[in-house]
């Protein structure tokens, strides 16, 4: 986070962390929905995109946790992955985890709403087949 601030203004860096914040809420939701129909090409996509983008922001843990659900997803078995796995809520919590980290620096505001139409962070595992 740090070395993010450093290149460049505030309004640089809430934009960064907005764009990631919003996206990874929206991706997040893809997720769900690609475990809990066993689709495992979408959970890889999801999977492979948050990767990349919590690497670059610097959240090494999320971004592990998502390389695990990629490699499930380029295996095609995401049988460990699924509601009594965890693979969601240990995502969840870890993203929420960033971004009470990334709050700290102000640059994430109380709510986020994801694009097209997506729920916001909070209830992202709500409903989710047990």
């Amino acid at each position: 986070v740090t070395a993010l601030l450093e290149l460049g203004d505030a309004g640089f860096f809430a934009e960064l962390v907005d764009d990631f914040v919003t996206s990874t809420v929206t991706y997040l939701s893809d997720l769900k929905t690609a475990l809990a129909t066993g689709d495992t090409e979408a959970a890889y996509t999801a999977a492979h995109t948050m990767k990349s983008s919590a690497a670059k922001m610097g959240a090494v843990e999320f971004s592990e946790l998502c390389r695990g659900i990629e490699a499930a997803g380029r295996a095609g078995d995401l049988g460990a992955l699924g509601p009594s796995g965890g693979a969601l809520e240990r995502i969840s919590t870890e993203f929420e985890r960033v971004r009470a980290k990334l709050a700290a620096h102000g640059a994430v505001g109380p709510v986020v709403v994801a694009s097209r139409g997506r729920r916001s962070a909070e209830s992202i595992t709500e409903g989710y087949p047990s």
